[in-house]
């Protein structure tokens, strides 16, 4: 049987995502890039401060533990969230409700902040015939030094999940393309996926095609209350992928009842959350 999860689904408000939701508050040099860690209040988090070769500028990646965990807790799954400034919060406090519920384990949060060259071009994945981006140098800091420079000096474990919001759920969806197998999950929350066109049902579709043996775990969601330009790319989109996915690919894709853009990210982590687990769980 597929494992694709195909059709639009309502998003039932159920006790533990309601519980989880309501205490949400509004968080490379070489191979092991140079890198050093600086110790902050808990409030600030733990500071990686990575020397991007990649890149060619510092960028201090901010790392998070759910309150209330003793130190020696060990090794902890990381998410690993972009635009990290304002969405790190929002998937901390989740994280530490749905914990505390005994509904996931603890997971270390790892905020990635956009660079200098702004998030616009950090996203946006290339095209051709359009402007040039930093999406293809982005991806290649998060896998090649970002990654291994956090997991030189924390103590973390898989899985790895990586989520997006916005131009940053485009980014999340076209880096699966480039490579599954970077996170053991994916997330895109209310993707920008009217950028290009019918650009990344084409990525996605060809990249299913191409690798119908691709197994891995993408959740995307909208808001009901997106508008309709949205709706129509998420729906494009989710169609491309239900013709083209392979047995292995668990693609969950849900509409957020009651959730606009500037508030499904909070609405739809807990649900998120909860899938990727239940999916790793029965693997």
């Amino acid at each position: 049987m597929s494992k694709l999860k195909w059709g639009l689904v309502l998003a039932a408000a159920f006790f533990t995502t309601a519980v989880a939701a309501g205490s949400i508050g509004g968080v490379v040099g070489s191979a092991v890039a140079r890198s050093e860690v600086r110790s902050r209040s808990p409030e600030a988090g733990t500071e990686v401060l990575v020397n991007s070769d990649v890149l060619g500028e510092s960028v201090s990646l901010r790392v998070f533990r759910p309150a209330g965990l003793p130190e020696a807790t060990g090794p902890m799954p990381v998410l690993w969230v972009s635009d990290g400034s304002h969405q790190a919060g929002i998937h901390l406090s989740t994280i530490e409700s749905l914990w505390r519920l005994e509904l996931i384990p603890p997971m270390t949060v790892v905020a990635i902040p956009s660079t200098s060259a702004g998030r616009s071009l950090d996203f946006r994945p290339p095209q051709e015939g359009s402007e040039a981006t930093n999406a293809e140098a982005f991806l290649a800091f998060i896998r090649d030094e970002a990654m291994p420079a956090v997991a030189e000096r924390l103590e973390v474990e898989a899985p790895h999940v990586f989520v997006g919001y916005s131009l940053g759920g485009l980014f999340a969806s076209w880096a699966f393309t480039q490579g599954p197998d970077v996170f053991d999950g994916w997330i895109a929350v209310s993707p920008s996926w009217w950028y290009g066109e019918v650009m990344m049902e084409a990525e996605l579709s060809g990249f299913l095609d191409a690798n119908p043996e691709a197994a891995s775990f993408l959740y995307t969601s909208l808001g009901d209350a997106e508008g309709s330009g949205m709706m129509r790319a998420f729906e494009r989109v989710n169609r491309a992928v239900g013709d083209a996915a392979g047995e292995g690919l668990t693609w969950v894709h849900e509409i957020t009842p009651g959730a606009d853009h500037g508030s499904n990210p909070a609405l739809s982590s807990a649900r998120a959350l909860q899938a990727f687990w239940s999916w790793h769980a029965a693997r």
